[in-house]
């Protein structure tokens, strides 16, 4: 007689393809194609009518079957199985070439997307069409946006020059003008970050400092600044220059003894931040005090927030991506440990609305896509770039992912068709 086990299905899916809330005994052998068919039953649906699906069992997703997902004493207990949209592979991507390595990716506006490269540029893309937003002498490492209004971003970059920039783009006009910029500082600049407000931006630095500027500027002599701010002025896209003035970080922590390499806002009231020296920083900015360090000893290359869960995630040296809850104190610091791809992680990024699902980058060539409650394996993998991958982001609520690196290509593959 075939080995059977008792399960209890829980759909994180739409209320129609919710099944009823009861224990059913299934063969262990049943594969996801078989489990497909028998949620499409307790529906009363035919499975054609049914999105793909995928099912996972003890933090595992099922991709033979249920039984390679089952513990020991599975057979002495009701099992839990969740069931989610599947994400297929890409049913189409485009892919943009660029004169130098893609370093990082902001995909906040629903029309364009901007990046930075090694170049020195700031760049817009709409389809095809490439705008320059600015030019510097060396490579731009960190970027950010922040939507003023529909047509309106304001950009926030920085890198190799040790400065913060700060630039509006009319989407419409397509035409860029300089804001603000700061004063060279001690370090190259890795990560930068708006809050929810947009009066702020964070950055993270190569000398371990964490530091918050406001956005919006004050005159040069205000900043102590010799050179009147009429006097220094950038060249943007549209052809006309305009006085840039300065910003001054309202203040700055030595948070990391080793380069901080990834920062975000926790509401308005604290940043979390991650380094090489493997730990993840809590900082209340009020106070500008570290309120709680969490260590992992595997060097952090870069790290993300959910506005939903409050989880972080960040990329690692040693191939992995790591879960961490930053409200807990420390001792259980790494909630789970995700991978491995088959070299460095670079980036990772939360699913804008899917408090689930995030998407990591690697110098292996491919972007991942993970789901929390399956930490065993990807749910996709998608290999698309020639060269090491060192940005990727979601775009248009997660319908799209944007990814670029040293293959000099910005590649937008497209999910429309597979779930969120």
């Amino acid at each position: 007689m075939a080995k059977t086990v008792e399960i209890q299905l829980q759909g994180r899916v739409p209320e129609e393809l919710q099944v009823p809330d009861a224990a059913l005994r299934v063969p262990v052998a049943s594969t996801p194609a078989s489990l497909r068919e028998l949620v499409a039953h307790l529906l009363s649906r035919d499975p054609a009518e049914l999105p793909a699906l995928q099912f996972v069992c003890e933090s595992t997703l099922i991709r033979s079957t249920l039984e390679a997902a089952l513990d020991a004493s599975a057979g002495e207990r009701v099992v839990t199985v969740e069931y989610f949209e599947a994400l297929l592979q890409p049913s189409e991507s485009q892919s943009y070439p660029h004169d130098d390595w893609i370093s990082a990716i902001s995909t906040d506006h629903h029309t364009a997307i901007l990046f930075a490269s090694f170049d020195g540029t700031v760049q817009a893309m709409h389809g095809a069409e490439k705008v320059l937003l600015d030019s510097r002498q060396v490579p731009v490492k960190a970027l950010s946006t922040c939507i003023l209004d529909d047509s309106t971003i304001m950009a926030a970059y920085g890198g190799k020059d040790r400065k913060v920039y700060l630039t509006s783009y009319d989407v419409s006009q397509r035409a860029a003008s300089a804001i603000a910029e700061s004063a060279a500082g001690g370090a190259s600049i890795e990560d930068v970050c708006f809050d929810a407000t947009g009066k702020h931006i964070a950055t993270a630095s190569t000398d371990g400092i964490v530091s918050v500027w406001p956005t919006r500027p004050v005159p040069a002599s205000a900043s102590g600044d010799a050179e009147p701010s009429t006097a220094k002025r950038r060249r943007a896209s549209s052809k006309t220059e305009a006085a840039v003035m300065s910003i001054i970080p309202r203040f700055t922590l030595r948070a990391h003894t080793q380069s901080a390499t990834g920062i975000r806002f926790v509401g308005e009231a604290k940043l979390v931040s991650g380094g090489h020296d493997g730990c993840v920083k809590v900082v209340d900015i009020e106070s500008t005090s570290e309120e709680r360090s969490l260590s992992c000893g595997k060097a952090i290359n870069a790290l993300d927030i959910s506005d939903v869960s409050g989880l972080v995630v960040t990329a690692h040296a040693d191939k992995f991506v790591r879960l961490w809850d930053p409200r807990i104190d420390a001792g259980r610091a790494v909630e789970a440990t995700l991978g491995p791809h088959k070299n460095w992680t670079t980036d990772v990024a939360f699913h804008p609305s899917n408090e689930h699902r995030f998407c990591s980058a690697s110098l292996d060539g491919r972007v991942r896509v993970w789901d929390t409650r399956a930490t065993s394996t990807p749910v996709l993998s998608i290999k698309g770039h020639e060269d090491k991958v060192f940005a990727a982001r979601w775009w248009r609520d997660g319908a799209s992912i944007v990814s670029g690196g040293a293959d000099s290509t910005l590649r937008v593959a497209s999910l429309a068709d597979a779930g969120k």
